[in-house]
C-alpha cells in the first residue's frame, strides 16, 4: 500500500544527468480512487492527504466531492532543474545562494540603491510601506531574480484536444495564488495537529473563502508571438518565460501578492526541442505602484478623496477672493452661499431618490429572478442559482446545455439586462433634459400644427440627439476603461492622466 507524496530531484543545471521523471498520472484524478468514502477517509488519514475531497456528513457518514485542490507547488512547470516537477513558492523566492538583484539597466542603473542590500535582508533591516508612510516609498524587502531551466512532459509533435498551458492566449488566467500566506491548519483543513473526522483538506478552506480578492489570477502575455513569422498557435512552443510576481511588503514578517504575470517569450515549432526556460521575477512594489495597484485598504482613498475635495473649495475660494480683491465694481455682490444651497440642492436630492427606487426596484427583481436565494450574491456559484433560466440553451441553434458555461451564461444574461434598463433610464430621462414645450401664443400653435403634417418633429429629434450622443460617449468611455486595464497604463499614469485633459477639452466642444 502506497500513499501519494510529492518527490523532488535536486539536480542542478550544472550536472549533466537526465532527468528521468514518470510523468504518468491517472486519468480520473479528481474521483475518489478507493472503493468508499469511508476508505478515502481512512486513507487521507493515515498519509496525511491534503489533496481530497472527503467530508463529513453524519455518524460514520462521509462523501467524496473534489472540485478545488490546494497546492504548495507552482502547477505546470516540469523537469525544472534543482525542483524536478514540484516548485515550492517559498523554496523559489527564499534561497539565499540563487536569488539575485536584476541586471544593470535604463531604470535600475549600477548605482542602484538597492544594490547596497543583500537581495534577501536579514529580518531585522526590512522595512514595510503603509497607506501613510507618505515619507518611506521605497519599500526594503526581498527581491529575488533568478532563471530555472525545464523541459516540456508533453506531447510537442501533436497538438492536444484542449488548449495547453503554453499555448494560452493573452489574458489567460492559468492558475491562481493565494495573496496572503495560510497557516497550517488553514493548508490541511484541520483544527488541530492531528487528524480529526471533520479534516477537509485544503479545498475546505477555498469553499470558506468568499471574496473573489483573496485569488490573484496569473494571467498570460503572448503578445511576443505576434512577432513570429507566420501563425504562432498550436504547435508552437515558448523557449523562455518570465514570471513576475510583485507584492505589497505588508510589516516585517508578512508579504501580500498584488499582482503575478506569465509571459512567453522567444518561439519556435521544434517538437524535438523540450527545453525552456523560466526566469523569475519577485520583487515589492513602491508606494506609487501600490496606489495605481489599489493595494492599500479603503480607508486610504477616503482620505485622498476628501483631501482632493477639501482641495478643490480651497482653490475655489482663493480664486473667489482674488476675483472679489481686484472687482472694479463699487458695491460688489454678497456671497449667497446659504440661499445657493437652499435653492439647488434639496432638488438635486429628491430628483436622485425618485430616480433610484424604480432602478433599485428593477436591479433586485432582475437578480433575485436570474440567481433566486439572495439579493447581494453577486458571486453565488451557479450551484446555488435559481433554476429560472438554467435550463434555456444559449443560443437556438445550441442542441444542448453546455454546465461549464452556466455561470457564464447567468452573467451575460444579468449583464444584458442591466444594460436594457440603463437605456429605459436615458429615454426617460431625456423627458426631463428636452421637456415638451406648453403652446401659448398663435405663433407658436401655427408651429406646432406644421410640426404634426409634416416629417419634422424638433421635440423627437432633440431628444433622438441626446440618446445617441449619450451612447456614443458611453462607448467611448468604455473604450477609456478597456484601456486602463493595459499592462503598463500604471508606468504611464501621468501622461495618460494629461492626455485626458485634451482629450475632455475635444470631446466638451464636439457634446
Amino acid at each position: 500500500e502506497k500513499g501519494r507524496i510529492l518527490l523532488g530531484v535536486n539536480i542542478s543545471q550544472d550536472n549533466p544527468t537526465e532527468l528521468n521523471i514518470d510523468s504518468t498520472y491517472r486519468a480520473n484524478f479528481w474521483s475518489n480512487p478507493f472503493p468508499s468514502s469511508k476508505i478515502a477517509k481512512e486513507a487521507s488519514d493515515k498519509y496525511s492527504e491534503t489533496f481530497h475531497g472527503v467530508n463529513y456528513q453524519s455518524e460514520d457518514l462521509f462523501t467524496y466531492n473534489h472540485e478545488h485542490i490546494l497546492l504548495p507547488y507552482l502547477p505546470f512547470f516540469s523537469k525544472c532543474r534543482e525542483f524536478d516537477s514540484h516548485i515550492p513558492f517559498w523554496a523559489l523566492v527564499e534561497d539565499d545562494t540563487r536569488c539575485q538583484l536584476p541586471k544593470p539597466s535604463h531604470h535600475q542603473g549600477e548605482d542602484w540603491w538597492r544594490r547596497d542590500i543583500p537581495p534577501l535582508p536579514h529580518q531585522d533591516d526590512v522595512v514595510s510601506v503603509g497607506p501613510f508612510d507618505f515619507g518611506t516609498f521605497y519599500p526594503i524587502s526581498d527581491w529575488c531574480e533568478r532563471r530555472l531551466y525545464c523541459e516540456y512532459e508533453e506531447n510537442l509533435s501533436e497538438p492536444d484536444v484542449n488548449i495547453r498551458w503554453f499555448e494560452a492566449n493573452t489574458g489567460t488566467s492559468l492558475f491562481s495564488i493565494i495573496r496572503d500566506p495560510l497557516s497550517y491548519f488553514e493548508y490541511t483543513g484541520r483544527s488541530k495537529t492531528v487528524v480529526s473526522k471533520s479534516d477537509g483538506g485544503g479545498q475546505k478552506w477555498i469553499q470558506s473563502v468568499s471574496s473573489p480578492d483573496t485569488f490573484i489570477p496569473v494571467r498570460v502575455d503572448r503578445t511576443s508571438a505576434d512577432k513570429y513569422d507566420g501563425k504562432c498557435t498550436e504547435l508552437c512552443f515558448p523557449r523562455q518565460m518570465i514570471l513576475r510576481i510583485s507584492f505589497y511588503q505588508r510589516n516585517r514578517f508578512t508579504k501580500r501578492i498584488v499582482d503575478a504575470v506569465l509571459e512567453y517569450q522567444k518561439f519556435d515549432k521544434n517538437p524535438k526541442n523540450r527545453e525552456y526556460e523560466v526566469d523569475v521575477q519577485f520583487y515589492p512594489l513602491d508606494y506609487r505602484e501600490l496606489i495605481i495597484k489599489f493595494a492599500f485598504g479603503r480607508e486610504l482613498f477616503l482620505l485622498l478623496f476628501i483631501l482632493i475635495g477639501v482641495f478643490t473649495v480651497f482653490a475655489a475660494i482663493c480664486f473667489w477672493c482674488i476675483i472679489r480683491l481686484t472687482t472694479k465694481l463699487e458695491s460688489p455682490p454678497r456671497l449667497k452661499l446659504s440661499a445657493r444651497l437652499w435653492l439647488s440642492f434639496p432638488q438635486a436630492l429628491y430628483g436622485f431618490v425618485l430616480a433610484i427606487i424604480p432602478i433599485i426596484v428593477l436591479t433586485s427583481s432582475v437578480t433575485y429572478l436570474l440567481k433566486g436565494k439572495s439579493l447581494t450574491a453577486a458571486f453565488e456559484s451557479i450551484g446555488e442559482a435559481s433554476n429560472t433560466f438554467k435550463n434555456i440553451r444559449r443560443h437556438y441553434m445550441d442542441v444542448k446545455i453546455d454546465p461549464s458555461l452556466a455561470f457564464e451564461t447567468l452573467q451575460g444574461r444579468m449583464g444584458v439586462s442591466f444594460i436594457i434598463i440603463a437605456f429605459c433610464s436615458l429615454i426617460e430621462s431625456t423627458k426631463l433634459f428636452v421637456p415638451e414645450r406648453n403652446v401659448k401664443s398663435r405663433r407658436e400653435s401655427t408651429y406646432f400644427r406644421i410640426q404634426l403634417t409634416s416629417n419634422w418633429a424638433p421635440l423627437l429629434w432633440k431628444r433622438s440627439s441626446l440618446i445617441c450622443v449619450s451612447v456614443t460617449m458611453a462607448l467611448f468611455l468604455t473604450i477609456i476603461v478597456e484601456w486602463s486595464f493595459w499592462r503598463n497604463f500604471g508606468y504611464y499614469i501621468w501622461e495618460a492622466i494629461i492626455a485626458l485633459k485634451f482629450v475632455n477639452i475635444i470631446a466638451s466642444y464636439i457634446v
